[in-house]
């Protein structure tokens, strides 16, 4: 008796189906309304950020006032009292650290000096000698503009 065997080979070739590309599609209305809103964003954050920091006072006037200013603030009440960005500083050697600190992080600060208009100049040059002797020496005393009548 004779045996017969069959063998079958079965084809494994694998060949991935081919599909046809779609034409990519960009859709822009979503990808404009994004950079819309990022545009809003940046245009609004902006202008908050130009707000100075300080204390209110009634400042002198001049004609040849400008704002606003970046920088540091620092603010001398009519009764004395020093602040530096809003926050109370004890005395002029206090400030001074704090302007030695600051110019060392960033060494083109700028200063503002704010003074309420009643405050005695004598108060108003030792505060500048504070951020002199700080080491910082771009210094800008902040005024109101004064309504100059037109001609």
């Amino acid at each position: 008796m004779s045996v017969r065997r069959t063998v079958t080979i079965i084809n494994l070739e694998f060949r991935p189906h081919r599909r046809r590309a779609k034409n990519p599609d960009i859709t822009l209305t979503s990808f404009i309304d994004v950079i819309f809103t990022l545009l809003i964003f940046f245009a609004v954050s902006t202008t908050f950020s130009s707000v100075q920091d300080g204390i209110k006072l009634e400042l002198p006037e001049a004609a040849t006032a400008e704002h606003p200013f970046e920088g540091v603030v620092v603010s001398l009440s009519e009764t004395g009292q020093l602040f530096l960005d809003g926050r109370e500083i004890i005395d002029l050697p206090a400030l001074q650290s704090e302007v030695t600190t600051m110019v060392a992080a960033a060494p083109k600060l700028e200063v503002v000096v704010q003074a309420h208009r009643t405050t005695p100049y004598e108060s108003v040059m030792s505060v500048l000698d504070a951020i002199r002797l700080g080491g910082c020496y771009l210094i800008v005393l902040e005024a109101k503009r004064l309504a100059v009548p037109q001609e």
